[in-house]
Parts: C-alpha cells; sequence; structure tokens
C-alpha cells in the first residue's frame, strides 16, 4: 500500500507523498477548539489567535482512522499509518494565550501539550508553533487507537 499521506511506509519502503497542503486558519477563538479529522489529514497547518488560553481537543482515535481511509487511495489505513501537521499559535506575545493539546477518545497525546504563543525576548523558549506526528497504534473498526507525538 502506498502511503497517500506523509513519510515512509512500513509496508513497501517507498517514501510517501504530502497531499495535505493547505493551511487550516480557526481565527480568533471565542472558546476552546475542537479539531476536525478531515481538517487534520488535509491540512499541514493549523493557525489560531487563541485571545486567552484554550484547550484543542482532538477528533476521536475512530474518526482520525476514517479521515485516513478516506484519504487514502486505497481506502484503507493500517497499524502503523502516520501523518504530521503543525499547530500554530498566533496570540499576543507575552499574554496568558497558551494552547493545550487534549485527547479525544482513544487517542494519546505523547510529549509536552502546551503550544504557547510566541515570547518575543531573546533566547525566548516560544516561537507558537508545533510539530505533531499522528500514529495509528490499531486500526481495527469499534477499537481504535492512534497515539499524536509532539516532535517539535
Amino acid at each position: 500500500m502506498a502511503n497517500p499521506l506523509y513519510g515512509q511506509n512500513k509496508a513497501d519502503g517507498n517514501i510517501g507523498w504530502l497531499q495535505n497542503s493547505s493551511i487550516k486558519a480557526h481565527g480568533t477563538l471565542a472558546g476552546n477548539l475542537v479539531l476536525v479529522a478531515a481538517d487534520m489529514v488535509n491540512s499541514f497547518a493549523h493557525t489560531c489567535d487563541p485571545a486567552a488560553a484554550r484547550t484543542v481537543t482532538t477528533p476521536t482515535a475512530a474518526l482520525i482512522v476514517a479521515a485516513m481511509k478516506v484519504k487514502a487511495s486505497d481506502g484503507k489505513c493500517v497499524t502503523g499509518d502516520t501523518f504530521q501537521f503543525s499547530f500554530i499559535n498566533a496570540g499576543t506575545a507575552g499574554e496568558d494565550e497558551t494552547c493545550t493539546m487534549t485527547a479525544g477518545t482513544g487517542v494519546t497525546v505523547v510529549g509536552f501539550a502546551d503550544i504557547e504563543n510566541p515570547v518575543s525576548t531573546h533566547d525566548a523558549f516560544s516561537v507558537g508553533s508545533s510539530l505533531w506526528g499522528v500514529h495509528v497504534t490499531k486500526a481495527v473498526s469499534g477499537s481504535e487507537a492512534v497515539s499524536i507525538v509532539r516532535l517539535a
């Protein structure tokens, strides 16, 4: 199976291609944000101005696996399939506008979940962006499981 998402596919050893090429702009948030699975697999970046500290909740593992099946050229998603996306916090520098990635049902968030807004001081620890790897750990219908791993 050729991986239509991103990265190397364990089944065929070929390098995949990046088909998720749009940027999903969520605008200024009036409340917490729930990501949409189709947006995750079809957008390489998500941006928002949180306007305050917010949670960003992933879709359920079942919805992520279903969206990956729609995206796949062969309509399949198997354990081990992956894709990447970035999340950019475009909040006001110096304000308390942290976005915290939280897990939907069947999803495990691995790594530092806070995406801080940009800090403009020298050697600041945050530039407001994060890179995530989405890894299917179980693709069986009815018991899907996904890890969303903070890569950067």
